[in-house]
């Protein structure tokens, strides 16, 4: 996976960037990419069955639809993942002392 750290100077360029980069990992790829075959031709056969069935020519804006969609939707799963393990991360780094303070249930479940 690649490791990029977005830079808080710049919050909305690194955050593009960041998620760029998680978006066209080779890890999410190689998830993305099967899940959108599968589901993609899954959805062909449903919505492009009349035309298939009556020897129509293809809708091709909905081909395109129809794999792109399940490639954003696999690809946003991953990418939100990943954000929201980097944000506990950045919180983790930010207080290491208020581990103690306030709420006990956090220790006990390290144990």
């Amino acid at each position: 996976m690649t490791e990029i750290q977005p830079d808080r100077d710049a919050p909305q360029k690194s955050l593009l960037s960041f998620s760029l980069g998680v978006v066209f990992s080779t890890y999410t790829l190689r998830k993305s990419v099967p899940t959108a075959l599968v589901v993609g031709t899954f959805l062909n056969g449903i919505n492009q069955f009349p035309h298939l069935l009556h020897h129509k020519p293809l809708v091709w804006s909905k081909v395109v639809l129809n794999y792109l969609v399940p490639f954003l939707v696999s690809s946003w799963s991953i990418l939100s993942t990943r954000l929201s393990k980097e944000e506990q991360s950045l919180a983790q780094k930010k207080d290491p002392c208020d581990e103690g303070a306030g709420d006990t249930s956090k220790k006990r479940a390290k144990y």
